[in-house]
């Protein structure tokens, strides 16, 4: 047995807390560290080794404004493109190379259902509403780059996009447990979820980066996502969080409410520290500690059996 297989197994209790919320299991948790062709894109020409997402959620419009800083290795000579997947309900303002302190636009492609079109570095198109349900599909976008790229050498993208995500769930249950089966990814007043099946940020099949990610929020709410929490800043208006994720992950998973956060330090036989967090609603938040408890001895059980935990 693997932890990756733990994880999922356990999920059910250890990530309960959120899974109840929006969080499903089969997204949460599952990283694939030491894999030697991790990363590679199914033609093998590029690695994607790290995602740098700022994004701002707006549940009142549906909307998610976002820039994504992301880093690629090429791995074949001469490289002049490479293409992405992206939600089709995101319009993508523009793409930039950066070098240092320089900056470089550049031109792609746009090819989504029936669709097809041409953008420039300096022509970038005006924001797109989306947000219904047929929008839920996935566009690519093929960025040219402005000169041959060789073996080895890595490139700085950065992404600026936006959109509304609005597919709320096919079963009356407010986001307090959803699966990719049942939408394609909602933001809105009620809650909000974005899986790996959501394509809410720039991506390429079977890569497997780290990322960092920053996620702005209304007053009182909770973004979650996967990971460690390094900040958080509660001003007037906003909430602002930071969360990094240094194990190598297909897929991120954000979701945000309302949530009443607990935590505990958990120790393992070597003195290594984990915290343990559960997210519930106000009215739920008097099970924390069940579910605290619940997890700790999960963690207790299988350390026993697999070792430390890894992440």
């Amino acid at each position: 047995m693997s932890w990756r297989r733990v994880i999922l197994v356990t999920g059910l209790i250890l990530a309960e807390p959120i899974t109840n919320l929006a969080l499903p299991v089969s997204g949460a948790g599952e990283s694939f560290a030491g894999s030697e062709s991790a990363g590679f894109s199914d033609d093998r020409t590029v690695e994607l080794l790290t995602h740098d997402l700022s994004v701002e959620l707006i549940p009142d419009r549906h909307q998610l404004l976002a820039t994504d800083r992301l880093v690629l290795k090429v791995l074949t000579s001469g490289l002049e493109q490479v293409s992405f997947s992206l939600n089709a309900a995101l319009r993508v303002g523009r793409i930039h190379e950066q070098h240092g302190a320089a900056s470089r636009p550049l031109s792609f492609t746009v090819q989504g259902p029936g669709t097809r079109r041409e953008v420039t570095g300096k022509d970038s198109p005006p924001p797109g509403s989306g947000g219904s349900q047929q929008d839920q599909t996935v566009q690519m976008v093929t960025v040219r780059l402005d000169r041959p790229v060789g073996v080895g050498q890595q490139l700085t993208l950065e992404w600026t996009y936006e959109g509304a995500i609005n597919d709320p769930p096919r079963e009356p249950r407010h986001l307090r447990f959803v699966t990719p089966s049942e939408t394609g990814g909602h933001i809105g007043s009620e809650g909000v979820y974005l899986s790996g099946e959501t394509h809410w940020y720039p991506d390429i099949e079977g890569a497997l980066p780290t990322y960092r990610v920053r996620i702005v929020a209304p007053a009182g709410w909770e973004a979650v996502t996967h990971g460690r929490q390094v900040s958080r800043l509660a001003e007037d208006r906003t909430v602002m969080a930071d969360w990094e994720v240094t194990a190598r992950t297909e897929a991120l998973t954000l979701v945000a409410n309302r949530f009443v956060k607990a935590r505990r330090t958990w120790r393992d036989s070597t003195g290594k520290t984990i915290e343990v967090a559960a997210y519930l609603f106000p009215e739920e938040a008097s099970l924390a500690e069940e579910y605290l408890d619940a997890s700790v001895r999960y963690l207790e059980a299988y350390t026993k059996l697999l070792g430390p935990y890894p992440f």
